[in-house]
């Protein structure tokens, strides 16, 4: 056998080795070599397109790159490659067998105004990342629905993410109007302070703040709110932020402040009232109790409460009364029932 030809030192079937070698490295990694002239036509390609096109290297010299390439990308591709720097963008080919595969497109023009092209099919994680965009894009449409005012600051206390109840809550349309400004730029002075204090005792502790608050944002406009603040960790555990959830209860406070006042109301009547009056159970332990002064001649008060009627200290013939008239109440409602004996 004659030994193989040499230029520069170089032996001829090294460099075929060394071809093959590369070749088989493009294939492995779903990868391809290609250029293209000015007129964006495929002038050379290593034989590993066959994998991502399904066409072979031959068949796709002097084709127009563009007839591989999805139609509605054709725009987007050419102004990212005809610019004067190296470019890197990602958009979907088309596989002669009808399907897409997503590829990654590295390229840098030449002195001769041709292309040098390495395409990469990154199909896989594209998949990947269209499912981790399903799930954010399912999670930001609840988000965007819920009745809570939700937002996260990052470390200066510029806001990050706002959906719509809490822009709203500084009186902006939409949430995008109001990301990389702060609270002090839609908030009074003092409630921005108070709110950028809050922040930072949560980034400081590591803690949760679950408060419950009057807001004034002027003289007219005041409500409660419900508010829980969390530390914002990023993959390493660091503190990155803050998240806070804030509800408006005002209906709940106000109702609660009527129930209150009704309560207090109806207590003062009860206490104007000369009678003795008490609440017993129908097993005859006493819940409540308001003396009068002919019961406090008795030594009665209000300790009784959670003990036996009978055993309260009470006259006998009020006790025997009291359990008559439970026997009829307990009875009338409850045909079955029989009430203890005190």
């Amino acid at each position: 056998m004659g030994q193989a030809s040499t230029k520069n030192g170089i032996h001829s079937d090294d460099k075929v080795v060394n071809k093959m070698s590369y070749e088989k490295m493009l294939t492995l990694s779903r990868s391809a070599l290609i250029t293209l002239n000015a007129e964006l036509r495929l002038t050379g390609a290593s034989s590993s397109i066959e994998q991502l096109t399904g066409y072979t290297s031959q068949k796709l010299i002097e084709t127009p790159y563009l007839d591989l390439v999805v139609a509605s990308y054709h725009q987007k591709f050419h102004d990212r490659l005809t610019q004067n720097q190296p470019a890197q963008f990602d958009y979907p080919l088309k596989h002669q067998d009808g399907h897409w595969v997503w590829i990654r497109h590295t390229s840098e023009k030449q002195a001769d105004n041709s292309y040098q092209c390495m395409l990469q099919d990154i199909s896989q994680y594209k998949a990947s990342h269209g499912t981790v965009e399903n799930e954010r894009s399912l999670l930001r449409t609840i988000i965007d629905n819920l009745p809570a005012a939700i937002h996260a600051t990052d470390t200066d206390g510029n806001f990050i993410f706002s959906n719509p109840v809490h822009a709203d809550l500084l009186g902006q349309d939409k949430p995008d109007t109001i990301l990389g400004q702060k609270g002090s730029d839609f908030l009074p002075e003092a409630l921005s302070a108070h709110f950028e204090k809050q922040d930072t005792q949560v980034m400081t502790t590591g803690e949760v703040l679950i408060t419950e608050e009057l807001i004034r944002l002027d003289e007219q406009t005041q409500f409660w709110v419900n508010a829980t603040k969390m530390p914002m960790h990023n993959n390493n555990g660091i503190i990155e932020g803050v998240i806070g959830i804030t509800r408006d209860v005002s209906e709940q406070k106000h109702a609660q402040q009527q129930l209150s006042a009704s309560e207090a109301r109806n207590r003062a009547l009860l206490n104007a009232l000369p009678d003795m009056m008490f609440v017993v159970r129908r097993d005859g332990i006493i819940t409540e109790f308001r003396s009068s002064l002919e019961v406090e001649a008795l030594g009665v008060d209000e300790t009784v409460i959670g003990t036996p009627f009978a055993e309260a200290g009470f006259p006998q013939a009020l006790v025997d009364e009291a359990q008559l008239f439970l026997v009829i109440v307990v009875s009338s409602r409850h045909s079955t029932y029989k009430l203890l004996r005190m």
